[in-house]
Order: structure tokens, then sequence, then C-alpha cells
């Protein structure tokens, strides 16, 4: 069993969130239907207006960064919690995945 953290960077147009859900919700269904293990964790985390994030890196075994309309070179709170969050992450050899301008934000984390 795994477990995958989603962090969500931004929110889909309303008319794709009244059909399909949040980025997690459309991610999460995704891995599911890509046949990953029904038994893994799989949670998303609002980044950007509830700051969440997992508890703890221990057990984590992958995260998914969820595309977004802002770059990692912002100063707003969440930007640089997420920045610092994903350095934590690979430092600590876990696999981390973004999607649509996603890339940005791992050079950011190291700069």
């Amino acid at each position: 069993m795994s477990h995958i953290a989603i962090l969500e960077a931004d929110t889909p147009m309303p008319s794709v969130a009244e059909v399909h859900g949040s980025y997690g919700d459309i991610f999460k269904r995704l891995l599911l239907n890509a046949k990953l293990d029904p038994k893994s964790v799989i949670k998303a985390y609002d980044v950007v207006t509830k700051q969440e994030y997992p508890n703890s890196l221990d057990g984590v075994d992958a995260i998914l960064i969820t595309g977004s309309k802002h770059n990692a070179f912002g100063d707003d709170e969440w930007i640089i919690k997420l920045v610092n969050f994903t350095k934590q992450a690979i430092d600590a050899g876990i696999k981390v995945v973004g999607t649509y301008r996603i890339y940005s934000w791992f050079p950011a984390s190291y700069s």
C-alpha cells in the first residue's frame, strides 16, 4: 500500500469543478483508474487557501503537485511554504511530480 499526497496549487475553473470536483478529486480518479492499488492512501491537500500539508513526510511515497496559474518565484506565504516543503520532500528521497507549469517549483526549491 502506498501513500500519495496531492498538493492542490490551484482550483479548476468553476465549470470543470462543478462536473469533476477539485484537482485532487480528478487526479485521485485517474490514479485509481490506472490500477493503482485500491488500498493506497491518496489524500489531497489545499496548499493555497488552507495551507494544508501532510503532518509528516514519514510514510509518504510520492507527491503530486497540481498545475497552477502561479509561479514558484512569488513571495506569497503559501508559495514560499510550498517551495520549502518540495525541497524537504526531494531531499528526503520522496518522488515528486508536478503537472502543468510546476517545473518551475523544483529549481526554485534550490535557489
